[in-house]
């Protein structure tokens, strides 16, 4: 009966034009494995390792795109800031340039809140960036200020 059913298998594939050219040794073969297949437990390809190939493929892959998936959703967004403490932030610069104190600046970066502490070093408006200590921050960025 198990060997029937290989035969109808193989006379269903024999019909298409790619397997017109097919020997009786290849005949024999197919017919052997099959039979030897479907003993151990069901129809695989000779040296099919079913999932096992294509987990090294897939699966760092999707552990990557889960992991960006779950660092993207603890995203944060930067605020809208409104006209009084855009003002309000210009004028805490300006002071703390003029009479060279100590501030506290808190800046968006890389989706998330930063802080820096320092001495105001430099303003250019023309190119929208601020010098504190040894790093640049575009004006954009800066969502606080605090004079110390």
């Amino acid at each position: 009966m198990l060997v029937a059913s290989c035969v109808n298998v193989y006379d269903s594939l024999i019909k298409k034009p790619y397997f017109q050219q097919i020997t009786i040794e290849h005949k024999r073969m197919f017919l052997y494995n099959k039979k030897y297949n479907m003993l151990k437990g069901g129809y695989r390809m000779i040296n099919d390792r079913g999932t096992i190939k294509w987990t090294s493929m897939m699966l760092p892959e999707h552990a990557n795109m889960l992991k960006e998936m779950w660092s993207q959703k603890e995203w944060k967004e930067k605020p809208m800031l409104d006209e009084q403490l855009i003002t309000e932030m210009n004028l805490k610069l300006q002071f703390a340039l003029k009479d060279d104190l100590t501030i506290e600046i808190e800046y968006f970066k890389d989706h998330d809140y930063h802080k820096i502490k320092g001495k105001l070093l430099g303003v250019n408006p023309l190119l929208n960036y601020i010098k504190i200590e040894d790093m640049e921050l575009p004006l954009d960025a800066i969502t606080g200020v605090w004079i110390d």
